[in-house]
């Protein structure tokens, strides 16, 4: 009975371990909390009876972690998108999607676990085997969100990194890294001092100054001091090479607080399209010109004032000033004439569109349905749910990226959830993109601070990466301008209707990540080889 409780009482580790890492995605000014979240999940490992056990303290780990920082998911206005009253099966049915991501996504942190149960020398190259297997089951897992997501217009790949330990890291100065090492790279360094901490927790024994616990010692603080110096290196390397010749542009954002609805009455379209233009009038008060507008998703702003402003034509307004508007919308393929969310560059000296992009990273239930939600649908005998999804709300996948130029500068944007892929970003910076733009919206999940703060910490990411200044407009969102260290320049203050403005710096040249990417995943592979041929040679 003893033995049995204690073998019980263990599992508070890796629950204390899945809430710590929580916290850092929960509350940023904890991110330091980063640095020993996962310390109780390897003393479980350490003291769990099998690899079976090492497996589901993993699993609890990320049921807890996942389900915490996923909980903006719940809050989605399904009943709004479908245009349904049925808002009870509506929830039970986000509900039942949740907790299937949840469950698939933890099952990755617990086959980490078990392998590092399973491969582990109880000696010290154990310290460079779990950050390994964490990065290499991080990625995996993003291509196994591609799985769980997939549907008729899914883009197929790792794209979705939710919940990657790296982004922990955007508040601190490490995020200067990223340039470097990318989103995996970060959260390979985070797992590897969070075991270099355990390590040391472990094996040190009294006396202190034993010459074998000194050598410890100097090897942890070797190890956090080349960390920080790789920071110091790479921040004096940006700082010294001349990423940019060319001037800085001024641009304003447009920050939009429109609810999301299965559709807008013509009362409403009027009073959005009056709200639209006032901020743009306080836009185009700005003495600096040309400038860059930047709209919100599904702003549609060209579309309602042509239909429903009442004042002088744009081109009255402006008094011919030079400046592009970035705007968002619905859209017919020219094609096949289905829906496409498109990002429209609006040259406002020419009144001409100069080009456009159509939405490649669709969201799973927002955009399309997946089909493991068709099944539960047809299962359930609301066939005609699905069938009002598609005419209401199902969009095509859009083609190649677009790079724009404007006043002699290229301009690079996507589209909302587009954020959460590194490859994207990274492809429009390799097609020669100088400034990163992204149109959000939030209202889909009402603004929810959880969610917006994590996309947030993506868009740093992104920027960091690839040593450019990003801007963001949002919906019922945070917008932003981000420098090219990943450091915010300026902000909405709250969720409202509100204009800012910032001067927004070209950057040419290639970060070492946008050139050759995820590296740090064949390093962590080649880590994990030895260990593997080890293992066979045991048994």
């Amino acid at each position: 009975m003893t033995d049995n409780r204690i073998k019980t009482s263990i599992f508070i580790f890796p629950l204390l371990a899945g809430g710590l890492l929580s916290l850092t995605f929960s509350l940023k000014v904890f991110w330091w909390v980063i640095f020993f979240a996962l310390v109780p999940l390897f003393f479980f490992i350490q003291r769990c009876p099998s690899k079976k056990s090492a497996f589901w303290g993993g699993f609890l780990t990320g049921l807890i972690f996942f389900g915490a920082t996923t909980s903006w998911f719940l809050f989605a206005s399904m009943a709004d998108w479908v245009g349904s009253e049925r808002k009870i099966i509506i929830i039970l049915i986000l509900a039942l999607t949740w907790l299937l991501y949840i469950l698939f996504a933890s099952v990755f942190i617990g086959a980490a676990a078990y392998l590092f149960f399973r491969l582990r020398t109880r000696n010290w190259p154990d310290i460079f085997l779990f950050p390994a297997l964490w990065v290499i089951f991080e990625y995996f897992r993003a291509w196994g969100i591609a799985v769980f997501t997939l549907g008729p217009v899914s883009l197929f790949g790792p794209h979705v990194t939710l919940g990657h330990l790296g982004y922990a890291l955007t508040d601190s100065p490490f995020i200067v890294l990223a340039g470097f090492t990318g989103v995996y790279g970060l959260g390979f360094l985070m797992v590897f001092i969070n075991c270099l901490i355990f390590f040391l927790l472990i094996s040190v024994k009294k006396p202190v100054f034993k010459k074998e616990n000194i050598l410890k010692f100097g090897l942890c603080f070797s190890v956090i001091f080349l960390a920080f110096a790789s920071v110091y290196y790479f921040q004096n390397l940006r700082s010294g090479k001349n990423f940019s010749s060319k001037n800085s542009i001024p641009a304003s954002i447009i920050q939009t607080n429109f609810p999301s609805l299965f559709s807008y009455t013509q009362e409403q379209e009027m009073e959005f399209s009056d709200i639209q233009l006032n901020l743009f009038a306080e836009a185009v008060r700005q003495s600096e010109w040309p400038r860059i507008i930047v709209f919100p998703e599904h702003a549609n702003f060209l579309k309602r004032a042509a239909l429903f402003s009442s004042r002088a034509s744009l081109a009255d307004v402006l008094k011919q000033k030079d400046a592009l508007i970035v705007d968002s919308g619905w859209h017919s393929n020219e094609r096949t004439g289905s829906a496409v969310t498109r990002l429209i560059y609006f040259d406002l000296r020419t009144a001409k569109v100069i080009a456009s992009f159509d939405k490649v990273l669709l969201m799973p239930i927002g955009d399309y349905l997946p089909y493991f939600l068709t099944a539960v649908l047809n299962l359930i005998g609301r066939d005609d749910w699905i069938v009002n999804m598609e005419m209401t709300r199902g969009y095509e996948k859009g083609g190649n990226l677009t790079v724009v130029e404007y006043n002699g500068i290229k301009l690079g944007g996507l589209l909302c959830s587009e954020v959460v892929s590194p490859y994207l970003y990274k492809e429009l910076t390799a097609k020669g993109a100088e400034v990163l733009i992204g149109a959000a919206s939030d209202a889909v999940f009402k603004g929810d601070r959880l969610l917006v703060g994590q996309l947030l910490a993506m868009a740093k990411m992104r920027a960091a990466e690839n040593n450019r200044y990003f801007i963001q407009a949002a919906n019922q969102g945070d917008s932003y301008v981000i420098n090219n260290w990943g450091k915010l320049v300026v902000k909405n203050e709250k969720i409202g209707n509100e204009v800012i403005h910032a001067d927004v710096q070209p950057m040419t040249g290639r970060t070492f990540y946008n050139r050759f990417g995820d590296w740090i995943l064949i390093l962590a592979g080649l880590i994990i080889a030895p260990f593997v041929f080890i293992g066979r040679l045991r048994r």
